[in-house]
């Protein structure tokens, strides 16, 4: 008996293969299902179908961690500037800085002879040093006193000002020149033409008055004549300016020290 269904009765068609008995295509069917079947070879693949739609979009993931720091970039340019900030406060004063180096000296004092004070500024468009200022002090000149003439003699010099003192002073009706200025100390030449005097009278209320003037190089008495200069005693106050330059050697001795004032007793 065979273990397939009968076939159907075909004779009646033209068709070998053409099965029309439905109870038979039935019974092939259920004997089919009760048979297991081995799978044929797996055919090609079939051509690629349509992309479907887009999907939404998931929800968002965790924030992953830091990667590693890239190498760092070109400086950019510049910013504009911010608008300054407030003042701060002052901060504590802080220490004294060494000291500079010195300037140039633009003036000088010296002593040249030693008694004297002679001050000089460093004049730029002449190129050489300029006094300012110089003096002698008070010098003790009653040595230079002409005889018969007896008495004291100081001068001082001051700049181009010469101040004498002469205290009692005596001489005789002829003499009548009292001292040779020494150089440095005598009169300016344009004025010695008039000479620089002071008046005096024999006695302190009346008498005649007359005249001690130095004169270029001369200090001295001068007319009116009649003065009897044996018998009276001189004492007078003179000043003069001179055009000497200053002396290389002061005449006399050191009566007081520059700046200093000597008190002469008539």
């Amino acid at each position: 008996m065979s273990q397939y269904p009968p076939l159907p009765d075909t004779a009646h068609t033209d068709d070998p293969g053409h099965v029309d008995d439905h109870n038979t295509l039935l019974a092939w069917a259920q004997y089919a299902e009760t048979v297991p079947s081995t799978p044929g070879p797996t055919g090609p693949p079939g051509p690629t179908g349509q992309t479907g739609q887009t999907g939404l979009q998931g929800p968002r993931g965790q924030v992953g961690a830091d990667g590693p720091q890239g190498p760092q970039g070109i400086q950019g340019p510049a910013g504009p500037q911010g608008i300054p900030g407030a003042q701060g406060e002052k901060g504590d004063k802080g220490d004294t800085g060494a000291q500079g180096v010195p300037g140039a000296t633009t003036t000088r004092v010296t002593h040249p002879n030693v008694d004297d004070v002679l001050v000089e500024v460093y004049d730029d468009g002449k190129g050489r040093w300029q006094e300012t200022d110089y003096d002698s002090g008070w010098r003790d000149m009653s040595s230079l006193i002409a005889s018969p003439w007896t008495g004291t003699c100081y001068l001082r010099r001051n700049s181009r000002t010469i101040t004498c003192l002469i205290g009692s002073a005596k001489g005789a009706t002829s003499s009548v020149r009292f001292m040779t200025l020494p150089t440095g100390f005598r009169t300016a030449t344009k004025a010695a033409q008039a000479g620089f005097s002071a008046r005096f009278r024999e006695n302190a209320m009346t008498g005649t008055f007359y005249d001690f003037v130095a004169f270029g190089e001369a200090l001295g008495y001068q007319s009116p004549p009649g003065w009897n200069n044996a018998n009276a005693v001189l004492a007078v106050g003179m000043m003069w300016e001179t055009d000497d330059g200053i002396p290389s050697t002061l005449p006399g001795t050191p009566f007081l020290a520059a700046a200093q004032t000597p008190v002469v007793t008539p």
